[in-house]
Protein backbone atom coordinates (compact mmCIF):
# COMPACT_ATOMS: atom_id res chain seq x y z
CA UNK A 1 0.00 0.00 0.00
CA UNK A 2 1.34 3.43 -0.92
CA UNK A 3 2.13 5.83 1.87
CA UNK A 4 1.31 9.46 2.53
CA UNK A 5 2.69 11.85 -0.07
CA UNK A 6 4.25 13.95 2.70
CA UNK A 7 5.64 11.56 5.34
CA UNK A 8 5.73 8.44 3.12
CA UNK A 9 4.18 6.33 5.89
CA UNK A 10 1.21 4.08 5.23
CA UNK A 11 0.17 3.98 8.89
CA UNK A 12 -3.52 4.31 9.59
CA UNK A 13 -3.57 5.42 13.22
CA UNK A 14 -6.12 8.25 13.54
CA UNK A 15 -4.83 9.55 16.88
CA UNK A 16 -1.36 10.12 15.44
CA UNK A 17 -1.98 10.81 11.76
CA UNK A 18 -5.65 11.73 11.40
CA UNK A 19 -7.62 10.29 8.51
CA UNK A 20 -5.79 8.92 5.44
CA UNK A 21 -7.19 10.92 2.52
CA UNK A 22 -7.09 9.33 -0.90
CA UNK A 23 -8.23 10.31 -4.36
CA UNK A 24 -6.73 9.06 -7.58
CA UNK A 25 -3.02 8.59 -6.96
CA UNK A 26 -2.92 11.14 -4.15
CA UNK A 27 -2.72 9.82 -0.56
CA UNK A 28 -2.03 12.08 2.41
CA UNK A 29 -2.61 12.00 6.16
CA UNK A 30 -4.99 14.63 7.48
CA UNK A 31 -2.48 15.86 10.08
CA UNK A 32 0.30 16.06 7.49
CA UNK A 33 -1.99 18.37 5.48
CA UNK A 34 -2.89 20.64 8.38
CA UNK A 35 0.72 21.04 9.47
CA UNK A 36 2.41 21.43 6.08
CA UNK A 37 3.91 24.87 6.63
CA UNK A 38 3.19 26.45 3.24
CA UNK A 39 -0.19 24.85 2.55
CA UNK A 40 -3.35 26.89 3.06
CA UNK A 41 -7.03 26.00 2.89
CA UNK A 42 -8.37 27.95 -0.06
CA UNK A 43 -11.45 25.82 -0.70
CA UNK A 44 -14.66 25.08 1.13
CA UNK A 45 -14.63 22.20 3.64
CA UNK A 46 -16.12 19.82 1.06
CA UNK A 47 -13.58 20.70 -1.65
CA UNK A 48 -10.36 18.71 -2.04
CA UNK A 49 -9.33 17.27 1.32
CA UNK A 50 -10.81 19.38 4.15
CA UNK A 51 -10.62 22.51 1.98
CA UNK A 52 -7.05 21.89 0.79
CA UNK A 53 -7.28 21.97 -2.99
CA UNK A 54 -5.57 19.24 -5.03
CA UNK A 55 -3.38 21.60 -7.12
CA UNK A 56 -2.17 23.27 -3.89
CA UNK A 57 -1.37 19.89 -2.33
CA UNK A 58 0.56 18.84 -5.44
CA UNK A 59 2.46 22.14 -5.43
CA UNK A 60 3.39 21.71 -1.75
CA UNK A 61 4.51 18.12 -2.38
CA UNK A 62 6.81 19.41 -5.13
CA UNK A 63 8.12 22.23 -2.93
CA UNK A 64 9.11 19.88 -0.09
CA UNK A 65 10.37 17.02 -2.28
CA UNK A 66 14.01 17.96 -1.67
CA UNK A 67 13.67 19.22 1.92
CA UNK A 68 15.34 16.82 4.36
CA UNK A 69 13.78 15.93 7.69
CA UNK A 70 16.14 16.94 10.51
CA UNK A 71 15.08 13.80 12.39
CA UNK A 72 15.03 10.89 9.93
CA UNK A 73 17.16 12.60 7.23
CA UNK A 74 14.70 11.52 4.51
CA UNK A 75 13.28 13.93 1.96
CA UNK A 76 9.80 15.43 1.91
CA UNK A 77 9.86 17.33 5.21
CA UNK A 78 6.85 19.67 5.11
CA UNK A 79 6.63 20.94 8.70
CA UNK A 80 8.78 23.89 9.78
CA UNK A 81 9.45 25.08 13.31
CA UNK A 82 7.45 28.29 13.82
CA UNK A 83 10.17 29.91 15.97
CA UNK A 84 11.90 32.79 14.19
CA UNK A 85 15.34 31.93 12.90
CA UNK A 86 14.88 28.21 13.50
CA UNK A 87 15.19 26.41 10.20
CA UNK A 88 14.38 22.88 11.31
CA UNK A 89 12.02 21.00 9.02
CA UNK A 90 10.56 17.59 9.70
CA UNK A 91 7.82 15.15 8.79
CA UNK A 92 4.76 15.45 11.03
CA UNK A 93 5.09 11.92 12.54
CA UNK A 94 8.87 12.22 12.97
CA UNK A 95 8.25 15.42 14.91
CA UNK A 96 5.69 13.75 17.16
CA UNK A 97 8.09 10.91 17.90
CA UNK A 98 10.93 13.34 18.69
CA UNK A 99 8.90 15.62 21.00
CA UNK A 100 7.96 18.41 18.62
CA UNK A 101 4.66 20.14 19.39
CA UNK A 102 1.99 20.78 16.77
CA UNK A 103 -0.97 22.96 17.72
CA UNK A 104 -4.40 21.87 16.52
CA UNK A 105 -6.01 25.33 16.63
CA UNK A 106 -5.60 28.74 15.05
CA UNK A 107 -2.76 28.69 12.53
CA UNK A 108 -1.81 25.04 13.24
CA UNK A 109 1.72 26.06 14.17
CA UNK A 110 4.44 23.51 14.88
CA UNK A 111 7.60 23.79 16.97
CA UNK A 112 10.72 21.65 17.04
CA UNK A 113 11.68 19.88 20.28
CA UNK A 114 13.97 22.75 21.30
CA UNK A 115 11.35 25.49 20.85
CA UNK A 116 8.20 23.59 21.84
CA UNK A 117 6.02 25.57 24.27
CA UNK A 118 6.03 24.13 27.78
CA UNK A 119 2.89 23.88 29.88
CA UNK A 120 3.04 26.38 32.75
CA UNK A 121 0.77 25.36 35.62
CA UNK A 122 0.92 25.51 39.39
CA UNK A 123 0.69 21.85 40.36
CA UNK A 124 -1.18 20.29 43.23
CA UNK A 125 1.38 17.82 44.65
CA UNK A 126 0.47 14.14 44.28
CA UNK A 127 2.38 11.21 45.73
CA UNK A 128 1.92 8.76 42.84
CA UNK A 129 0.35 10.70 39.96
CA UNK A 130 -1.70 8.71 37.47
CA UNK A 131 -3.26 9.47 34.13
CA UNK A 132 -6.96 9.77 34.95
CA UNK A 133 -7.87 8.19 31.63
CA UNK A 134 -5.78 4.99 31.62
CA UNK A 135 -4.83 4.98 35.35
CA UNK A 136 -1.16 4.32 34.51
CA UNK A 137 1.66 6.28 36.18
CA UNK A 138 2.61 9.68 34.75
CA UNK A 139 5.56 11.96 35.45
CA UNK A 140 5.26 14.34 38.38
CA UNK A 141 6.07 17.42 36.28
CA UNK A 142 4.39 18.40 33.01
CA UNK A 143 6.49 17.54 29.97
CA UNK A 144 5.93 16.43 26.39
CA UNK A 145 4.24 13.16 27.41
CA UNK A 146 2.52 14.32 30.62
CA UNK A 147 -0.07 17.12 30.56
CA UNK A 148 -2.08 18.70 33.37
CA UNK A 149 -5.55 20.26 33.29
CA UNK A 150 -4.84 24.01 33.61
CA UNK A 151 -8.11 24.59 35.52
CA UNK A 152 -8.23 21.97 38.27
CA UNK A 153 -4.43 21.31 38.14
CA UNK A 154 -4.98 17.85 39.65
CA UNK A 155 -5.97 15.92 36.53
CA UNK A 156 -2.92 14.55 34.73
CA UNK A 157 -2.87 12.81 31.38
CA UNK A 158 -0.60 11.03 28.97
CA UNK A 159 -0.48 13.07 25.77
CA UNK A 160 -1.79 10.16 23.69
CA UNK A 161 -4.64 9.48 26.17
CA UNK A 162 -5.94 13.06 26.20
CA UNK A 163 -5.51 13.35 22.43
CA UNK A 164 -7.62 10.22 21.95
CA UNK A 165 -10.29 11.68 24.24
CA UNK A 166 -10.20 14.98 22.35
CA UNK A 167 -10.68 13.21 19.02
CA UNK A 168 -13.66 11.24 20.23
CA UNK A 169 -15.28 14.19 22.05
CA UNK A 170 -14.99 16.65 19.15
CA UNK A 171 -14.36 20.35 19.57
CA UNK A 172 -17.54 21.41 21.35
CA UNK A 173 -17.76 18.54 23.83
CA UNK A 174 -14.14 18.24 24.93
CA UNK A 175 -13.56 18.86 28.60
CA UNK A 176 -11.40 17.71 31.49
CA UNK A 177 -12.78 14.34 32.64
CA UNK A 178 -12.21 15.34 36.27
CA UNK A 179 -13.45 18.94 36.62
CA UNK A 180 -15.51 19.05 33.39
CA UNK A 181 -14.10 22.45 32.47
CA UNK A 182 -13.87 23.12 28.74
Amino acid sequence: MAGCGFCKRADNEPIMFGEMCQQGGLRVHENCLYHASNLTQRGEDDEGFFGFLFPDIQQELQRVAQKKCCICRQQGASVCCHRRRCYRTFHFPCGRERGCVSQFFGEYRSFCWQHAPKQQVRLVPQEHPQCIICMEAVDEQPNYNTLVCPVCVTARFHRHCIQGLALSAALYHFCCPLCRDM
